[in-house]
């Protein structure tokens, strides 16, 4: 090996943005007092281990190695099993050995059994030496930059795909609710008329049932015998029950269109104030059917505060969660809504009884396209826009869980948006 040093401006490296490792190992000393000597002037700092065992720890506690140059012929490890190690510890990180002419054979088998890529001889000249481990700093830089960029293209494509998603499903939403107000609409008009001629036509029995009751003693005996056989004592007496169910009809028919109107909001302005109950309410006349083949619903509502907010965006956080708990329920349940407040906030929940979600999985439920769901069944996207809604109003979507137990979803909204 010669000692010939090469002038500072030939082997100055460009610095990258993170300095770069070397890593040399070799049992004898002065090969790596040697190796260190040549690489002093470089832009890339040297790390220098003694064993195989040494480097892999340095290793495992040490990022932005560029390159590792290893002996072969070591007593604890050879060169060659030590770099199949650290292949397989970090394979990006290039890989040469040092090996001195009664070793080639060895390197070349390093090289097939794929531990090094490269080997050079000892002893090795200078010039050569940087110049081959200058190129494959180079291919390393190279690699993590197009790693990086790659990276950066892939989260980049994943935040637009979320955008599209979010966007057509507010899109859906918007579609959804337009239908929603459109037949609501349709409907509102001939229910105000049924409404309205049931009322009157209660009253009206009213005045006939009196009418008839009044009217025997001058009836002829051929009517009064007529009125016996036609069995109007019995029409007469369920005539009222029957007039006041199809009026509660009418009413339960009135409130969905109500709800659907409510739910829609498509004829409001954009914030108004609301009650928490309505915007849950509202949800609730959207998916009743749905969740009622597999749950008792139970409200536990607190007469609460009017805060200023986006109802037809805080009716799609409460449509979710209805629809989660409902999905999570395993056998025939019962889901509890309730709504309380304190001094500065008010709260809106869902609690199910299902089989509640494990502790490993609890940080990523809010994760943008993370379901348990099998595929087809979900996005991944529901509570992570429910999530992103209720932090734009200021609040919290809070989460406890236990498992076999079941879930309760809690909307947290500040009271300073009361109106």
């Amino acid at each position: 090996m010669t000692n010939e040093e090469l002038p500072l401006a030939d082997v100055t490296m460009t610095p990258p943005e993170a300095p770069l490792y070397i890593l040399c190992v070799d049992d004898e000393a002065e090969i790596l007092k040697a190796l260190t000597r040549v690489f002093r002037h470089e832009a890339f700092k040297v790390l220098t281990a003694s064993s195989g065992p040494e480097a892999l720890a340095i290793m495992a506690r040490t990022e932005n190695i560029g390159l590792i140059l290893s002996d072969q012929r070591m007593p604890e490890m050879t060169g060659s099993t030590f770099l199949q190690l650290a292949k397989k510890m970090a394979p990006e990180i290039p890989r040469m050995i040092l090996t001195g002419y009664s070793e080639i054979a060895d390197a070349i088998d390093a090289i097939n059994q794929g531990g090094a890529q490269k080997f050079l001889e000892k002893p090795w000249e200078d010039g050569e030496l940087l110049q081959v481990v200058r190129e494959s700093l180079d291919r390393y830089r190279l690699l993590k930059e197009n790693q990086r960029l790659k990276e950066s293209v892939a989260a980049e494509m994943e935040k637009n795909r979320e955008k599209d998603l979010a966007l057509m499903r507010s899109e859906k939403m918007a579609a959804i609710g337009q239908l929603a107000a459109g037949v609501a609409h349709e409907i509102n008009t001939p229910m105000g008329y049924i409404s309205s001629n049931l009322a009157m036509l209660a009253k009206y029995q009213e005045q006939i049932v009196r009418f008839i009751h009044a009217a025997p003693a001058t009836l002829p005996a051929t009517v009064a015998a007529d009125r016996e056989s036609r069995a109007m004592e019995s029409i007469l007496e369920d005539l009222p029950e029957l007039i006041k169910e199809t009026l509660e009809g009418a009413e339960r028919i009135t409130k969905i269109v109500r709800d659907l109107m409510n739910f829609s909001r498509v004829d409001r302005v954009e914030h108004e104030t609301v009650t928490l109950t309505s915007c849950l309410e509202s949800a609730l006349t959207i998916c009743f059917n749905t969740l009622k083949k597999t749950a008792q619903i139970r409200k536990e509502y607190e007469a609460g505060p009017k805060i200023l907010c986006h109802p037809g965006q805080l009716n799609q956080v409460f449509l979710n969660l209805l629809l989660n708990a409902g999905q999570a329920m395993v056998e025939p349940g019962e889901i509890v809504l309730k709504v309380r407040h304190d001094d500065h906030f008010v709260y809106a929940s869902v609690s199910d009884a299902g089989a509640g979600i494990p502790g490993e999985i609890m940080n990523r439920i809010f994760d943008p396209f993370f379901t348990t769901k099998d595929v087809g069944k979900g996005t991944g996207l529901g509570l992570s826009i429910s999530s992103e809604i209720v932090k734009k109003h200021d609040g919290e979507l809070l989460v406890e869980s236990v498992v076999g137990v079941g879930t309760t979803f809690t909307v947290k909204l500040p009271r300073t948006h009361e109106a």
